[in-house]
């Protein structure tokens, strides 16, 4: 029996996700960056218009980033979201809103402020960077 949101898989994120796919549609100007930045897979799609929906380096590619939005989209919502009202409704929320972004930074995207690195690299993780590659930030907020 399904409790909550949080208990769905993979594949059931994306059957949700198949439901909204068209509001993660790409505008043409999405498009025409992708193009951009990707020219040897919108040359090969000009050459095989007949396989384009399957085969075609960029549609495919155009098609995993609106599917990927539309998952994320939709966890976000589902998820996320509600969290966020659960902590309205409970109390839990901070009242600024410096406090409710640290919150929602550390506790749903579990990249707290206090952690340079965002999350993406484990504590006492050798960079071989100087300063472990951090440059302080002028005018930070």
């Amino acid at each position: 029996m399904l409790r909550s949101f949080q208990d769905l898989d993979d594949a059931a994120w994306t059957k949700i996700a198949l439901l909204h796919q068209d509001d993660a549609a790409l505008d043409a100007g999405a498009q025409a960056l992708i193009r951009a930045k990707n020219p040897s897979a919108y040359d090969a799609s000009r050459v095989a218009m007949s396989k384009t929906r399957y085969e075609n380096p960029f549609v495919v590619m155009m098609w995993n980033l609106q599917r990927s939005i539309a998952e994320d989209t939709v966890r976000n919502e589902y998820v996320l979201h509600s969290k966020i009202h659960d902590w309205f409704a409970s109390g839990t929320a901070p009242k600024d809103l410096d406090g409710l972004n640290s919150k929602i930074y550390a506790e749903l995207f579990l990249t707290p402020d206090t952690d340079p690195w965002l999350g993406l690299v484990p504590a006492n993780t050798f960079t071989g960077l100087d300063n472990n590659g951090l440059v302080p930030a002028t005018g930070a907020r």
